[in-house]
């Protein structure tokens, strides 16, 4: 019930969202992602996966068609096969055994192939700075195919005991001898508990 109402309310407001939240004490929910809105590039990601053409690049498109932000652009074209391709990435701190709702706004043009599919996901680390190998747990959230306007995507995490970092993760879903192009915008990780709290107290 609560995830069908922070996705109505993301699309209903987009930007402004995260903007309430960053003005948040930190005592209250914030959100854990730097630069969740890429405004002029995607600094504080890092870039993950080569190969098949692909190219990934800050765009001016904006989710909430805001003419001085933009927007997270990835391009592919495969040659083989489908190919799975997570191509951006950013390490947040975490608490064990803590929910947590993440997720961002994710368009892809409806021109393509409905095979090309695109998603986040998050894994956790019990090194704080997620080195080393992952726990083990992958959630991730549905994919975005062909539908022609943003889409906000969000899902529930717990982590496991020990998780002290999570790597937040922009994966896409290609097939042979069709270009995928797919943009993000407005990603976020909170502490469910805490958003919950002030979705309650300050939207109902």
């Amino acid at each position: 019930m609560f995830l069908s109402r922070l996705r109505t309310f993301l699309a209903s407001v987009g930007l402004c969202f995260l903007v309430f939240f960053a003005a948040v004490p930190k005592a209250s929910a914030a959100n854990l992602v730097q630069n969740p809105i890429f405004d002029v590039s995607y600094d504080d990601w890092s870039e993950s996966g080569t190969g098949f053409g692909f190219t990934r690049q800050w765009h001016p498109l904006d989710a909430n068609d805001d003419p001085a932000s933009g927007s997270f652009q990835m391009e592919l074209e495969p040659t083989t096969g489908s190919v799975f391709l997570s191509g951006l990435f950013q390490s947040v701190p975490i608490e064990e055994l803590t929910d947590y709702t993440f997720g961002a706004d994710i368009l892809m043009p409806e021109s393509q192939s409905s095979a090309h599919k695109a998603q986040v996901f998050m894994t956790t680390f019990e090194d704080p700075q997620c080195f080393g190998s992952h726990q083990g747990l992958v959630v991730a959230t549905g994919f975005v195919s062909q539908q022609g306007e943003w889409e906000t995507v969000a899902t529930d995490l717990e982590t496991p005991e020990s998780a002290q970092c999570a790597r937040v993760w922009f994966r896409v879903i290609g097939s042979v001898g069709n270009v995928l192009s797919v943009h993000y915008d407005n990603a976020f990780v909170f502490d469910s508990f805490e958003l919950e709290g002030i979705f309650r107290s300050g939207f109902e």
